[in-house]
């Protein structure tokens, strides 16, 4: 997601991660050891940090949720903790 060029990938990225994490049917903690077996969390912290607030306003909007919301449930799976539960 941060080396995206198009603008509009980038936002499809972050509403697809916000997604998978959110409505996956899958305990939180779950996905994230799985996403950690096959992500180094150095990846996923560079991803998070490359999120700007537009970016979560601009997905939120895609999404029709609060923005708040979106970088609430990366954070704290990009970030290593909980995040999901939707």
């Amino acid at each position: 997601m941060p080396r995206r060029s198009e603008y509009h990938k980038r936002l499809k990225d972050i509403a697809d991660m916000y997604a998978l994490v959110w409505y996956a049917g899958v305990e939180s903690g779950d996905l994230a050891q799985s996403v950690a077996a096959l992500v180094p969390q150095a990846r996923l912290s560079t991803a998070l940090d490359a999120i700007s607030a537009r970016d979560y306003e601009q997905a939120a909007a895609a999404l029709d949720e609060d923005a708040a919301l979106v970088r609430a449930v990366l954070a704290g799976f990009l970030g290593g903790g909980g995040g999901g539960g939707g």
